[in-house]
């Protein structure tokens, strides 16, 4: 359905000139936005509640992706990114462990090239313990060099607002 959905949208968009006579593009990046969208979007069909913050990339919404990360890598290549040329961002929450070696770490690159072989434009990998980021929450003065990927950017965790924070919390960690 989302293929379909984003193959209309993105074909609409080219069949459209702006007033300089180029052609509009969409994108799927929220650069921040996730939380003040998802404060003036209703509750959606997925389980979201009201003002909840919204999705921040392509991929599911947290606690969705239930057939591990191959199988969610494989959904959201499923939609025609190609038409996408402003881009289209996947966030990832790899443990520490899938690069504890390198034959882990050789799978985890593995894992990302198979998603741009099936057509995937851009993935942003943030590489943290869900424990490190609880802590971060609740001592964040220790935890000022925790970097991750937002949607579309990357900030230090304890900058962040606590909607932000938790919601990169609830990402699927493979």
């Amino acid at each position: 359905m989302a293929a379909g959905v984003a193959g209309h949208i993105f074909a609409f968009f080219k069949r459209h000139k702006t007033y300089r006579g180029g052609h509009y593009t969409g994108l799927v990046v929220y650069f921040s936005r996730q939380k003040i969208y998802g404060e003036l979007t209703g509750a959606t069909p997925d389980g979201r509640r009201a003002g909840d913050v919204l999705e921040d990339s392509i991929g599911p919404w947290p606690g969705r992706d239930t057939n591990g990360p191959t199988a969610m890598l494989s959904s959201a290549a499923g939609i025609p990114q190609t038409l996408a040329a402003g881009g289209v961002v996947l966030n990832l929450k790899l443990a520490l462990y899938n690069f504890s070696s390198d034959e882990q770490t050789e799978k985890s690159i593995d894992l990302v090239k198979s998603y741009f072989g099936m057509g995937g434009q851009h993935v942003q990998i943030t590489v943290a313990d869900a424990d490190d980021l609880k802590q971060a929450m609740l001592e964040p003065e220790k935890y000022r060099h925790l970097i991750v990927r937002v949607g579309g950017y990357a900030d230090y965790f304890t900058r962040l607002d606590r909607a932000l924070q938790e919601s990169i919390l609830l990402r699927a960690e493979y």
